[in-house]
């Protein structure tokens, strides 16, 4: 047992304790009388001994008892604590995971570590103090506040029993940004107590940078590790898929499926590719299990010709801890042909990015020069009809109110800017995972004349980068989508590589296909862009509907750019006219390895997980009980000494 007040305890018992003792020791003041024998007057005699001042104190069972309640009221103002029960903090913020992890059904007790993390939650909200106050904020790709700090235990439970899972990768750096924020109420000083942190989730990362004030305390959920053995994890996960068509073939589809698995042992497993929800094609492997504490991986590629088909699916027979990575859902584009118009110094095709044009068979050319460009622009009605203009060191991009895709011209605020410094540049970074570079390899690819686009340029809009700068961004110019090339393709080697051929290729298929994502798919909790039809208010419709907002004013076509909100689940979504649009997939190495930690480091402090939140519970309203039934049997006993 522990004092939280001890001083407290210390202050009343050197105060009540001598005054108890001295009405004990204080004599009483009698009126004097004669009488003829002492025989029937004893206990008045033994009275008058006991009330004998500086006479040492006799055996009292009254004084043992009113000692012993005074001794129990002094500890109670101490506040006295013994292990277990809930926080004692005044403020408690409770920090609740739910990313796609969180919906492994591995847990111990429950269907899933989301349902243990909740009703863990509930427990610890009903064993903090009646006055202590609680708010509730849950994370996954972004972190939302569910409650604020509030003394309603009522409600706070409320929001932890109506949190729902979802697919999104978890953030905990975004949500202890957002905790550092609440920490400090406005209107409180800086010596304000902060909050107790209470993470309940399955460890997440690691380490991460972010840190916050207090003492946090990490309450693990999901499958109990022992001292010489972690966890055993089960589960098998298509982390990255693609689907391209082949440069060569257009009509045929390469399918490319990386698969993951935390099992520890070798399982083998079949892959169902449908087409509109017919069976196309299957494939099988056998994927390596984990070890050392990495997860095994395996690449299967399928080809086929899709036809007019619109769904791909491809699905994983193999029942695991995580059913939502088993599934990838693809939108494909139109097989329509794609029109490109291209721009040259010239009335005729340049032999450098006009040849990688005339080779796709999916698109069809139109080349002009600059008076051309000029005369279109000029027409209202000039560019109906084009899905992309290809401005090869000519033109404006800014100018021009369709995607485009330049080389050697600046965009908008972003100019070109170069250096006497640097002689010749090379890629020395790109986005493997934008559609424009899948598969792309530029180590070998070297510039002439380096050239970088200035400006403040977002990571998620930067494609490539070179030794000074960014030398490939993909912007949103006003309304306008934007790819651009910050050097002329002719002054480097890159037109001699296949991989130039590949990015045009999928450079046009990204900015005219009808959805942001040449595949049609995008990963859950991203922000998806997508030209939807005009048919209605910009809203998909799937496992759960999502509202969006208008990008580009409207036009004389059937379809405009929008911006959805986050997408949390997984599945195929459509417009309100019922056509498929994307499909929403995890596609997430590390929600899909389920791994669990035990030690996570924030801000540079390990933060030991604990399986219960156990505090310190305060026994001082026992005491008051106990000093009352004591104080009552003295009055008892008084009661009965005192009867004649």
């Amino acid at each position: 047992m522990s004092l939280l007040a001890p001083w407290n305890a210390v202050a009343a018992a050197a105060i009540a304790a001598p005054l108890l003792l001295l009405l004990y020791f204080l004599k009483l003041r009698r009126k004097r009388l004669r009488i003829s024998s002492t025989m029937l007057w004893e206990r008045a005699v033994d009275d008058l001994q006991v009330n004998e001042p500086f006479r040492w104190l006799r055996a009292s069972w009254l004084l043992f008892i009113q000692m012993l309640a005074l001794a129990c009221l002094a500890l109670a103002l101490g506040r006295p604590t013994i292990p277990g029960g809930g926080l004692l903090e005044e403020r408690v913020l409770v920090l609740i995971d739910t990313s796609a992890s969180m919906s492994a059904t591995d847990s111990p007790t429950d269907a899933s570590r989301l349902d243990e993390a909740k009703r863990r939650a509930i427990e610890l909200v009903d064993d903090l103090a009646g006055g202590a106050a609680v708010q509730v904020v849950s994370f996954a790709a972004e972190p939302t506040t569910l409650t604020g700090m509030s003394t309603d235990h009522n409600a706070a439970k409320r929001a932890i029993r109506a949190i729902e899972p979802t697919d999104e990768p978890g953030d905990l750096a975004a949500a202890l940004e957002l905790v550092s924020a609440l920490a400090v109420p406005a209107g409180e000083g800086d010596d304000a107590a902060p909050p107790r942190v209470v993470l309940v989730a399955d460890g997440g990362p690691a380490s991460v940078g972010e840190a916050v004030p207090g003492e946090p305390v990490l309450l693990r959920v999901g499958p109990v590790s022992n001292t010489d053995a972690p966890p055993v994890l089960d589960n098998i996960g298509i982390v990255a898929a693609t689907a391209t068509r082949d440069f060569a073939d257009p009509a045929r589809l390469n399918i490319f499926v990386r698969l993951q698995s935390a099992s520890p042992q070798d399982t083998a497993v079949a892959l169902t590719v449908e087409l509109d929800g017919a069976g196309a094609e299957r494939t099988s492997g056998t994927v390596p299990g984990a070890s050392q504490g990495e997860p095994g991986s395996r690449t299967l590629t399928v080809a086929l010709t899709p036809g007019d088909a619109r769904r791909l699916r491809i699905g994983m027979r193999h029942e695991d801890a995580l059913a939502a990575d088993n599934t990838v859902v693809m939108i494909l584009p139109e097989s329509s042909q794609r029109r490109v118009l291209h721009v040259t110094p010239r009335d005729s095709v340049a032999w450098v990015v006009g040849d990688v044009l005339e080779a796709i068979d999916w698109i069809t050319v139109r080349s002009v020069g600059e008076a051309g460009l000029e005369e279109l622009l000029t027409d209202p009605e000039g560019l109906d009809g084009i899905d992309l203009v290809g401005l090869d060191r000519v033109g404006s991009p800014s100018r021009i109110p369709v995607p485009t895709l330049s080389f050697g011209l600046p965009i908008g605020e972003h100019m070109l800017e170069s250096s006497e410094s640097i002689s010749a540049d090379r890629f020395v970074r790109w986005d493997r995972g934008a559609a424009a570079m899948r598969g792309l390899s530029l180590d070998g690819v070297s510039i002439a004349k380096p050239l970088w686009f200035g400006g403040s340029v977002s990571r998620d809009d930067e494609l490539a980068r070179g030794r000074a700068g960014p030398i490939v961004i993909d912007v949103t110019d006003g309304w306008t989508r934007r790819i651009g090339l910050a050097f002329k393709a002719a002054e480097s080697t890159w037109p001699i590589e296949i991989s130039f051929a590949l990015f045009v290729a999928q450079a046009i298929e990204s900015l005219a296909a009808p959805s942001e994502a040449s595949s049609g798919s995008v990963a859950a909790g991203t922000s998806p862009r997508i030209r939807v039809p005009m048919d209605g208010p910009p809203v998909l419709t799937g496992p759960v509907a999502i509202q969006g907002r208008w990008l580009e004013p409207e036009g004389g076509g059937t379809t405009r750019l929008a911006a959805f909100e986050a997408v949390s689940r997984v599945g195929e979504y459509a417009a309100s006219s019922g056509d498929p649009i994307v499909g929403v997939n995890v596609l997430n190495a590390e929600e899909s390895s389920i791994a669990v930690s035990e030690t996570v480091s924030i801000g540079g402090r390990p933060l030991a997980s604990v399986r219960d939140a156990e505090g310190r519970r305060e026994i001082w309203s026992w005491l008051v009980l106990a000093a009352t039934v004591l104080l009552t049997i003295d009055w008892l006993v008084f009661t009965a000494k005192s009867r004649v």
